[in-house]
């Protein structure tokens, strides 16, 4: 039977060290791994980072939407994954990251969450602390893997 990890992000999909962190996790199991891979569509915020009013993901293109941009980075993880050999699925959602991924762990088993994010200060989803909810909520090991660079 695989080892099923649920993965959580975002604008980190594409870091280098999310990548390397399942590669870590493929090479070490003695079990194939899987992975389910939800891409909470994100939305603007204004985060206060060392006294400054930052919009975080403003930088969107004009003409694509939040939606688009989740979707083409949920493409081209599941496209890198594939190709290093990690059967991978996935999706988009509009939810909120907690009930994101509450829905998808309600219908599926996993045995391990990654909630992958922005640095500290930059993170919403460590702001309001989605790593600690989802393991006290679901009981599964939760791993943080945050992004160097942005």
């Amino acid at each position: 039977m695989a080892h099923r990890i649920l993965l959580v992000a975002n604008r980190t999909l594409g870091g280098e060290e999310l990548t390397a962190a399942v590669r870590e996790r493929v090479l070490n199991g003695a079990t194939e791994t899987e992975l389910w891979v939800v891409v909470p569509i994100a939305k603007p915020s204004i985060r206060m980072v060392e006294g400054h009013a930052v919009v975080v993901e403003a930088h969107l293109a004009q003409d694509r939407s939040a939606a688009e941009v989740a979707e083409g980075r949920l493409r081209d993880a599941l496209y890198r994954f594939e190709h290093l050999g990690i059967p991978a699925g996935g999706e988009v959602s509009d939810k909120d990251p907690f009930i994101a991924v509450s829905d998808v762990l309600s219908r599926e088993h996993f045995d391990e969450v990654i909630v992958s994010t922005l640095p500290t200060g930059l993170s919403h989803w460590l702001h309001t602390d989605l790593p600690s909810k989802v393991q006290r909520r679901f009981g599964l090991p939760v791993t943080t893997v945050t992004a160097h660079r942005h």
